[in-house]
C-alpha cells in the first residue's frame, strides 16, 4: 500500500552504508536520493494547492453564473408582468416581490438596494454596496460580486443594476427626493438586485472530494519517487 510504499523509501534513505564503514560511500545514487525525495513532495504539496484552489474557483464561477441567471430571470418575470397588466394600477410592492418568493429559504436570498430607497430597509447593507450602486450609476453595465461572511455562512453576493421600467417607479421615487438626490427618468438606473449565493454546503462538499484528490496523487508520486530511487540504486 501507499504506506509501505513510503516507508521503503525513508528506510533506503536511512540505510548505512555497505562495506568499509570508515570509507564515505559518495555515490551519485547516495547524492540523488535526498533531491528526488524532497522535489517529489514539493511537486505533491504543489498539486495539492492547485487542486484547492481551482476546486473554489469552480464553485465560485459557478454560483456566480447561478446567480446571475436569477437576476436575469426575475427581470423577465417582472417585464412580461408589467406588459401584460396596466401600469396605472400596478401595486408597486407586488412588482418588488415577484422572484422574491424563495428568499430566506436557504436556496439563495434576494433583495433591493438603493442609495435613495423609498423603503429604508433596502438601503445599503455596507460600504461594498454603496460602493457598488455608486459605480453602477456611471456605468450600468459593470455587475458586482464578492465573497463575504453573513451571520457565519458564505455567501457569494452579485448585484445587478435595477432600473425605472415604467413611469410609476420614476414617481415613486421622486416623491421622496432629498436635496442631493439624483433626479430619476425611465430607463435609468434606480437602485440594484442583489442576489446572494449560499457556498458552505458545495465547499464542504468540494474538500471532500479534493482530500481523494490529493491523497490520489501523493500515492502516484510516491511511487513515482520509489522507481526512480531504484533505478539509481542498481
Amino acid at each position: 500500500g501507499r504506506h509501505s510504499v513510503i516507508f521503503h523509501i525513508f528506510t533506503m534513505l536511512r540505510r548505512p552504508p555497505v562495506g568499509n564503514p570508515f570509507v564515505r560511500q559518495d555515490t551519485i545514487a547516495s547524492r540523488l536520493m535526498v533531491p528526488v525525495v524532497v522535489g517529489g513532495v514539493l511537486v505533491t504539496l504543489l498539486g495539492a494547492a492547485y487542486l484547492v484552489m481551482e476546486s473554489r474557483r469552480t464553485i465560485e464561477n459557478q454560483a456566480r453564473e447561478s446567480a446571475k441567471s436569477i437576476s436575469y430571470q426575475i427581470a423577465q418575470d417582472r417585464k412580461q408582468f408589467i406588459e401584460q397588466m396596466d401600469s396605472a394600477g400596478l401595486d408597486p410592492t407586488f412588482l418588488h416581490n415577484i422572484g422574491m418568493s424563495v428568499d430566506g429559504k436557504g436556496l439563495y436570498r434576494v433583495g433591493l438596494r438603493g442609495l435613495w430607497p423609498v423603503n429604508p430597509e433596502h438601503k445599503a447593507q455596507d460600504e461594498f454596496e454603496a460602493r457598488a450602486m455608486a459605480n453602477m450609476l456611471a456605468d450600468p453595465a459593470i455587475e458586482p460580486s464578492r465573497i463575504h461572511k453573513v451571520k457565519g455562512e458564505t455567501y457569494l453576493s452579485y448585484i445587478r443594476v435595477e432600473k425605472a421600467a415604467i413611469q410609476m417607479c420614476v414617481d415613486c421615487h421622486s416623491s421622496s427626493v432629498t436635496e442631493g438626490n439624483p433626479k430619476f427618468a425611465l430607463g435609468a438606473p434606480i437602485g440594484a438586485l442583489v442576489v446572494e449565493m449560499p457556498l458552505d454546503k458545495a465547499m464542504a462538499a468540494s474538500r471532500t472530494s479534493t482530500l481523494m484528490a490529493v491523497g490520489v496523487l501523493a500515492l502516484i508520486m510516491a511511487c513515482i519517487i520509489f522507481g526512480i530511487l531504484q533505478v539509481i540504486g542498481s
